[in-house]
Protein backbone atom coordinates (compact mmCIF):
# COMPACT_ATOMS: atom_id res chain seq x y z
CA UNK A 1 0.00 0.00 0.00
CA UNK A 2 2.90 2.37 -0.09
CA UNK A 3 4.24 3.42 -3.34
CA UNK A 4 7.73 4.04 -2.56
CA UNK A 5 7.88 0.09 -1.47
CA UNK A 6 8.88 -2.95 -3.34
CA UNK A 7 8.99 -6.91 -2.48
CA UNK A 8 12.33 -8.50 -2.43
CA UNK A 9 12.33 -12.18 -2.87
CA UNK A 10 11.50 -14.13 -0.22
CA UNK A 11 14.43 -15.08 2.04
CA UNK A 12 13.80 -17.52 4.57
CA UNK A 13 10.76 -19.46 6.41
CA UNK A 14 10.65 -16.15 9.05
CA UNK A 15 8.73 -13.82 6.13
CA UNK A 16 9.32 -11.28 3.20
CA UNK A 17 12.00 -8.70 3.29
CA UNK A 18 11.06 -5.21 1.97
CA UNK A 19 13.44 -2.59 0.49
CA UNK A 20 12.55 1.02 -0.50
CA UNK A 21 13.13 1.94 -4.01
CA UNK A 22 15.37 4.07 -5.83
CA UNK A 23 13.87 5.96 -6.04
CA UNK A 24 14.39 9.69 -3.73
CA UNK A 25 12.41 9.39 -0.33
CA UNK A 26 12.06 10.80 3.18
CA UNK A 27 13.53 7.78 4.54
CA UNK A 28 12.51 8.59 7.85
CA UNK A 29 9.11 9.67 6.71
CA UNK A 30 8.78 6.16 5.26
CA UNK A 31 9.85 4.20 8.23
CA UNK A 32 7.37 6.30 10.42
CA UNK A 33 4.44 4.70 8.00
CA UNK A 34 5.96 1.51 7.82
CA UNK A 35 6.18 1.31 11.82
CA UNK A 36 2.46 1.90 11.97
CA UNK A 37 1.80 -0.85 10.25
CA UNK A 38 0.92 -3.95 11.92
CA UNK A 39 1.53 -6.22 9.77
CA UNK A 40 5.40 -5.46 9.78
CA UNK A 41 7.27 -6.82 12.54
CA UNK A 42 10.49 -5.21 12.09
CA UNK A 43 12.24 -2.68 10.16
CA UNK A 44 16.00 -2.27 8.99
CA UNK A 45 17.30 -0.82 6.19
CA UNK A 46 19.74 -2.75 3.82
CA UNK A 47 23.02 -2.91 3.54
CA UNK A 48 24.20 -2.07 -0.23
CA UNK A 49 27.36 -3.07 -1.54
CA UNK A 50 27.80 -1.44 -5.21
CA UNK A 51 23.85 -1.39 -5.69
CA UNK A 52 23.37 -4.76 -4.41
CA UNK A 53 21.56 -5.84 -1.41
CA UNK A 54 24.11 -7.93 0.96
CA UNK A 55 22.02 -7.34 4.20
CA UNK A 56 20.64 -5.80 6.89
CA UNK A 57 20.18 -5.96 10.67
CA UNK A 58 18.35 -8.27 12.99
CA UNK A 59 16.26 -7.67 16.00
CA UNK A 60 19.12 -8.91 17.92
CA UNK A 61 22.53 -7.39 19.60
CA UNK A 62 25.68 -9.68 20.20
CA UNK A 63 27.50 -8.48 23.63
CA UNK A 64 30.50 -9.93 25.19
CA UNK A 65 30.89 -9.00 29.07
CA UNK A 66 34.27 -8.23 30.39
CA UNK A 67 34.04 -11.51 32.91
CA UNK A 68 31.06 -13.95 33.44
CA UNK A 69 28.22 -13.08 34.65
CA UNK A 70 25.50 -14.60 35.72
CA UNK A 71 21.83 -14.69 33.71
CA UNK A 72 20.16 -12.03 36.54
CA UNK A 73 23.34 -10.05 36.70
CA UNK A 74 22.78 -9.61 32.44
CA UNK A 75 18.94 -9.25 32.80
CA UNK A 76 18.95 -6.67 35.31
CA UNK A 77 21.70 -4.02 33.25
CA UNK A 78 19.83 -5.20 29.66
CA UNK A 79 16.17 -4.53 31.16
CA UNK A 80 15.64 -0.53 31.33
CA UNK A 81 16.58 -0.89 27.57
CA UNK A 82 13.71 -3.34 26.88
CA UNK A 83 16.15 -6.25 25.33
CA UNK A 84 16.09 -9.91 27.31
CA UNK A 85 18.70 -12.81 26.61
CA UNK A 86 17.53 -14.53 23.90
CA UNK A 87 21.27 -17.16 24.19
CA UNK A 88 24.37 -17.58 25.24
CA UNK A 89 27.11 -18.53 22.29
CA UNK A 90 27.68 -22.56 22.32
CA UNK A 91 31.18 -21.36 22.87
CA UNK A 92 31.80 -18.90 24.80
CA UNK A 93 29.38 -18.30 28.09
CA UNK A 94 30.38 -14.06 27.88
CA UNK A 95 28.92 -13.93 24.77
CA UNK A 96 25.22 -13.25 24.83
CA UNK A 97 22.52 -12.77 22.08
CA UNK A 98 19.97 -10.24 22.86
CA UNK A 99 16.74 -9.96 21.86
CA UNK A 100 15.43 -6.13 21.30
CA UNK A 101 11.66 -5.00 21.93
CA UNK A 102 12.29 -2.27 19.16
CA UNK A 103 10.74 -2.85 15.74
CA UNK A 104 12.98 -0.19 14.70
CA UNK A 105 16.54 -0.88 13.58
CA UNK A 106 18.15 2.11 13.97
CA UNK A 107 17.06 2.10 17.49
CA UNK A 108 18.89 -0.91 17.94
CA UNK A 109 22.07 0.24 16.65
CA UNK A 110 21.74 3.22 19.04
CA UNK A 111 21.06 0.49 21.83
CA UNK A 112 23.85 -1.27 21.05
CA UNK A 113 26.19 2.21 21.38
CA UNK A 114 24.62 2.69 24.60
CA UNK A 115 25.67 -0.47 25.92
CA UNK A 116 29.11 -0.82 24.68
CA UNK A 117 29.85 2.80 26.23
CA UNK A 118 28.51 1.85 29.43
CA UNK A 119 31.98 -0.01 29.58
CA UNK A 120 30.08 -3.16 30.86
CA UNK A 121 30.82 -5.14 27.58
CA UNK A 122 33.76 -5.70 26.00
CA UNK A 123 31.83 -4.97 22.47
CA UNK A 124 28.02 -4.75 21.80
CA UNK A 125 27.06 -4.99 18.45
CA UNK A 126 24.18 -5.27 16.16
CA UNK A 127 23.72 -9.00 14.85
CA UNK A 128 23.81 -8.71 10.94
CA UNK A 129 22.20 -10.81 8.16
CA UNK A 130 23.95 -11.22 5.37
CA UNK A 131 22.87 -12.56 1.75
CA UNK A 132 24.69 -14.83 0.30
CA UNK A 133 25.02 -14.72 -3.53
CA UNK A 134 27.12 -17.48 -5.12
CA UNK A 135 28.67 -14.69 -7.53
CA UNK A 136 30.35 -12.90 -4.35
CA UNK A 137 32.82 -16.13 -4.97
CA UNK A 138 34.81 -15.80 -7.78
CA UNK A 139 35.41 -19.57 -8.50
CA UNK A 140 31.75 -20.37 -7.69
CA UNK A 141 31.29 -21.71 -11.71
CA UNK A 142 34.22 -23.85 -10.92
CA UNK A 143 32.96 -25.85 -7.85
CA UNK A 144 30.75 -28.50 -9.90
CA UNK A 145 29.53 -30.09 -6.71
CA UNK A 146 27.81 -27.44 -5.68
CA UNK A 147 25.99 -26.39 -8.78
CA UNK A 148 26.83 -28.88 -12.06
CA UNK A 149 26.45 -27.22 -14.98
CA UNK A 150 28.38 -29.51 -16.86
CA UNK A 151 31.40 -27.38 -16.80
CA UNK A 152 33.65 -29.86 -15.50
CA UNK A 153 32.72 -33.65 -14.36
CA UNK A 154 29.67 -35.44 -14.71
CA UNK A 155 25.77 -34.90 -16.01
CA UNK A 156 24.37 -31.46 -15.56
CA UNK A 157 22.37 -31.27 -12.01
CA UNK A 158 24.35 -34.10 -10.53
CA UNK A 159 24.90 -31.85 -7.49
CA UNK A 160 24.74 -30.87 -3.56
CA UNK A 161 21.54 -28.50 -4.28
CA UNK A 162 23.44 -25.89 -2.69
CA UNK A 163 21.40 -22.96 -4.28
CA UNK A 164 18.15 -24.48 -2.74
CA UNK A 165 19.48 -24.98 0.48
CA UNK A 166 20.97 -21.76 0.94
CA UNK A 167 17.05 -20.80 -0.13
CA UNK A 168 16.25 -22.18 3.15
CA UNK A 169 19.39 -21.94 5.70
CA UNK A 170 22.92 -20.22 5.15
CA UNK A 171 24.12 -22.06 8.28
CA UNK A 172 24.51 -22.11 11.71
CA UNK A 173 27.54 -22.29 14.27
CA UNK A 174 25.76 -24.68 16.39
CA UNK A 175 25.51 -27.74 13.15
CA UNK A 176 28.74 -29.42 13.67
CA UNK A 177 29.93 -31.15 9.75
CA UNK A 178 31.94 -34.08 9.39
CA UNK A 179 33.42 -34.33 5.89
CA UNK A 180 35.27 -38.12 5.42
CA UNK A 181 37.12 -37.64 2.51
CA UNK A 182 39.09 -41.01 0.82
CA UNK A 183 41.44 -42.63 2.89
CA UNK A 184 38.85 -43.27 6.34
CA UNK A 185 38.53 -47.01 6.76
CA UNK A 186 35.05 -47.28 8.26
CA UNK A 187 35.69 -50.43 9.86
Amino acid sequence: AVPFIRQLDKIDHKGTYLAITKQKVNYSEAFTILNKDPNITYLSPLILSKGREMGGYTSKIIVKTKEEMTQEKIESLISKYGLNISEYSAFDRTTVYLQSKEKDALKNQHLANILHESGIFEYADPNYLLFVYPSSDPKYPDQWHLKNTGQLVGPTGEDIKAEGAWDITTGSSSVRIAILDSGVDLD
